[in-house]
């Protein structure tokens, strides 16, 4: 799992935040969707939920990493740790509230209403998300083969000790290409 995470970010470094964002919502609210479509036509068992939480936590990972490496690339050195500070408490606040309103729908208006309800979120996610400007992938990043990155990214997480962080991957081969590890 490590090295298919470190090999996601270095591909993330070859590629546009603003869609793999863009992909990443709407491969999600796709997932939800079709959960919605099973619940209420009730072929929906155990098998598709696990598939279902397999596949949304793949598009999690990647939106997260997208979002963080398009946040370090758009906002100024000076401005990162009060504007991650911020997309934390948004982040842990819409969570809770998420999860306590998310019970209060399920009981109200049942598993189908509520997934529709879910996948509709990250449409409009999406929506937001064209206005985000895109950003072009590092010149350097380009150059390397990815094979070459999966390399330089695990000789650099062996000697740091940094195995559990998916966003050190792409952060620690991008400084590492550019000299300034």
């Amino acid at each position: 799992m490590y090295k298919r995470q470190l090999l996601l970010g270095a591909q993330m470094d070859r590629c546009g935040k603003r869609v793999m964002m863009l992909v990443c919502d709407a491969g999600r609210a796709l997932v939800l969707g079709l959960l919605a479509l099973g619940a209420w036509r009730g072929w929906l068992g155990m098998g598709a939920l696990v598939a279902a939480a397999a596949a949304s936590g793949v598009l999690t990972v990647c939106f997260e990493m997208a979002r963080s490496a398009w946040t370090a690339q758009c906002v100024a050195a000076a401005d990162l740790s009060r504007r991650n500070a911020q997309l934390s408490m948004v982040g842990s606040v819409s969570e809770t509230v998420a999860f306590a309103a998310g019970g209060w729908l399920y009981q109200w208006l049942g598993a189908a209403l509520a997934l529709l309800l879910d996948a509709c979120s990250y449409v409009v996610s999406a929506l937001c998300l064209r206005g985000v400007p895109e950003t072009s992938p590092a010149p350097a990043a380009l150059a390397v083969p990815a094979a070459s990155n999966l390399k330089l990214s695990v000789t650099l997480h062996r000697r740091c000790l940094l195995y559990t962080s998916p966003v050190c991957a792409g952060a620690g081969t991008r400084r590492a290409e550019h000299g300034n590890f």
